[in-house]
């Protein structure tokens, strides 16, 4: 994508991290380490994480973190995993575990903070936790080797949150709206902001107007889908499992799918706008 950006004209300035953002007269003027540079429009993009002097709102369910962990798993463990994506729920959070390229394998969950603090306050504790709760889990990772030195994790992540106007940047991805992880549509919704707020901007709206618009086409999607996230976490494991029928699943998996766009949103982008 960076490729295809930089072939249509786009400036990519790699190793560079932005420090600041602020408003410097009719322009946008974005802190580098080695200097600045300016805009007339600036998209924020930051994923899940805040870009100083701009932090987001909580969402309506801010008390998981995040951990992830790459694993080398044995040969049965590989065969059992192959084509699938493994979730597994337990008491304060839930989790999945996903082969991905070079036969690895990705471990990703969530945990409440009240639950974490009882396991330790860190990855060993939890990592515990989420094995001790999931047969599956464990048997899977029973003769798993972690590629990471040490986990990547996250926390305060506004799941729930849709913003629904800006008085500054265009906000995209994770800075607009946050679907809980277990969902799967999060690239989707960033790329459909992408998308939404290129077309936007080439046909002169503001972006109180792209915002706006955005948080129509997603919203119904990510209140599902926290609801869901909140039962998931605080319901008994034991009795929720009663309730997940495959039926069950496959509509609720349906209803968080971002839905088709509409007529006045789905014209090719085909130019940039300086």
């Amino acid at each position: 994508m960076l490729r295809r950006a930089e072939t249509n004209g786009a400036r990519v300035l790699r190793g560079a991290s932005a420090r600041g953002l602020a408003r410097d007269g009719e322009r946008w003027r974005v802190s580098l380490p080695a200097g600045a540079v300016t805009a007339r429009e600036v998209a924020l993009a930051t994923g899940k994480h805040d870009l100083r002097g701009h932090p987001r709102p909580s969402g309506p369910q801010g008390d998981l973190v995040g951990f992830k962990m790459h694993f080398r798993l044995g040969a049965d463990a590989r065969g059992a995993l192959s084509g699938r994506v493994e979730i597994g729920l337990f008491p304060r959070g839930y989790g999945g575990l996903e082969p991905i390229e070079d036969d690895r394998a990705n471990l990703c969950f969530v945990i409440s903070q009240a639950a974490l603090a009882a396991s330790g306050g860190g990855w060993a504790g939890a990592f515990d936790r989420v094995r001790a709760c999931s047969a599956r889990f464990e048997a899977l990772l029973a003769d798993a080797t972690p590629l990471f030195e040490r986990p990547l994790a996250i926390s305060r992540i506004p799941y729930g949150l849709v913003r629904r106007t800006t008085e500054g940047p265009w906000l995209i991805g994770d800075q607009a709206a946050v679907i809980p992880s277990f969902a799967g549509e999060g690239v989707t919704f960033a790329l459909h902001g992408a998308a939404l707020a290129a077309r936007a901007m080439l046909a002169g709206k503001p972006a109180a107007a792209f915002q706006a618009e955005l948080a129509r086409d997603v919203g119904s999607q990510i209140r599902l889908a926290t609801a869901l996230s909140r039962m998931i976490v605080h319901a008994p494991v034991q009795r929720l499992a009663q309730l997940v029928a495959p039926a069950v699943v496959r509509w609720l998996a349906g209803a968080t799918r971002l839905k088709a766009p509409s007529p006045s949103s789905a014209a090719p982008v085909s130019a940039a706008r300086g």
